[in-house]
């Protein structure tokens, strides 16, 4: 895999776990909660 591969990979990861992170703090409903808090840690 080349380097600029593995830091387009890298900032998707980055992307999605900041997205998810955000969510958990904004949303009221508590499996939301949930589900978001094991999408995050995989």
């Amino acid at each position: 895999m080349s380097k600029s591969k593995k830091v387009e990979n890298l900032a998707g990861f980055i992307g999605l776990n900041a997205a998810h992170t955000i969510l958990m703090r904004i949303t009221n409903k508590p499996e939301t909660k949930h589900h978001l808090e094991i999408e995050a840690r995989n």
